[in-house]
């Protein structure tokens, strides 16, 4: 069989050959809708870059494939940072996949380092790996990997992580005692597994490490137990990781008239949005409402009222997944590694007045 080419690809797709070229290199500026056809093309027609052939004649002994989720999100801007900041300390070279937040170009992704020649895989899935056979076709090939900002979601791998339940737990604390009682919870998704319903069967089972959200509300509920509450479903919404997604769930959030005093966020991003939604309905914060945002971003100090925030060290997951792959590249026996977080307080946040 003839084998296919980039421009077969192009001409399928109907559009031009450097088009694909960025597709296929994950390039953020190619929209959603023409990035979606070109891979439903190369899927379909079984495209594999000739990836491998350039890299044996560069030499790839030294080459490193990275898979994020996106680079828009300063968090994993941050990942990113650390791990090329180490594989040039440690003498290696990096090739960066973004998925987009997609299964699709997840797999995709994967199936570009595999055939890229990378001597190792830093994979940070979207969140249960969707793209199971895609990274089997990695392992398959003798590439080690490691999971970098998730837990126990690929047994036998090492994963890099934050303590996200621990975060979670100190900030849902620390606005239990300055007297808030019903604190929502913005459970961020890049793809959520299902309905709310779906999501809360999956808290505590072994699938939780696979969403930061499910152990962060894991530690949530833990906080609550402590002060003899219980996790209340009118409490929680579903949300996206960016700003649109926060202002429109707490737009939604507040048509169900549900009674709340505090809110714990997914990210800063969606806390933000949250925030102006709030304001446009003059509720003030944070006499009224509370608000914590996760990640302790640069918005976090921006922001108005500044943000109290749980501050990550995502620099630090690239960092150590990187030093952790070439500790196994070079024979050395390599395990899980989880990082602290801390919870960074701001004007965001006030006790109570009753």
């Amino acid at each position: 069989m003839q084998k296919v080419t980039i421009s077969d690809v192009a001409k399928a797709a109907n559009v031009s050959v450097s088009t694909v070229s960025r597709v296929i290199n994950s390039n953020e500026t190619v929209n959603s809708e023409l990035r979606d056809r070109v891979l439903a093309t190369i899927e379909r027609m079984g495209y594999i870059p000739n990836a491998s052939a350039r890299s044996v004649r560069v030499g790839s002994s030294n080459l490193i494939g990275i898979v994020i989720p996106t680079v828009r999100i300063a968090t994993f801007a941050e990942v990113l940072q650390g791990a090329m900041d180490a594989a040039m300390q440690l003498g290696y070279r990096v090739n960066v996949y973004s998925s987009g937040g997609k299964e699709q170009q997840d797999s995709w992704c994967l199936d570009s380092v595999a055939s890229s020649g990378a001597c190792g895989l830093i994979y940070c899935p979207i969140a249960s790996v969707g793209a199971q056979s895609h990274l089997e076709q990695v392992r398959s090939r003798g590439i080690p990997i490691v999971i970098a900002f998730r837990k126990n979601v690929v047994p036998g791998l090492p994963h890099v992580y934050m303590d996200d339940e621990m975060g979670a737990y100190t900030a849902t604390k620390y606005l239990l005692q300055r007297g808030r009682r019903r604190i929502a919870f913005f459970a961020g998704f890049w793809s959520p597994p299902g309905s709310l319903e779906t999501v809360l069967k999956l808290l505590h089972t072994d699938g939780q490490g696979a969403y930061t959200t499910l152990e962060r509300m894991a530690g949530y509920q833990r906080a609550l137990q402590e002060y003899g509450l219980d996790l209340e479903k009118e409490l929680l919404t579903i949300s996206g990781f960016d700003y649109p997604s926060g202002y429109q769930s707490m737009k939604k959030f507040l048509s169900t008239l549900t009674d709340f005093d505090a809110i714990l966020c997914g990210n800063d991003l969606v806390a933000a949005g949250a925030m102006a939604a709030m304001q446009e309905q003059n509720i003030s914060v944070p006499e009224r409402v509370s608000v914590v945002g996760y990640d302790d971003s640069e918005l976090a100090q921006i922001a108005h009222p500044q943000l109290t925030s749980v501050r990550q060290n995502p620099y630090n997951i690239g960092k150590r997944a990187v030093e952790i792959l070439v500790q196994s590249l070079r024979g050395g026996v390599v395990g899980d590694v989880r990082l602290p977080s801390e919870l960074i307080i701001r004007a965001s946040t006030a006790v109570k007045d009753f």
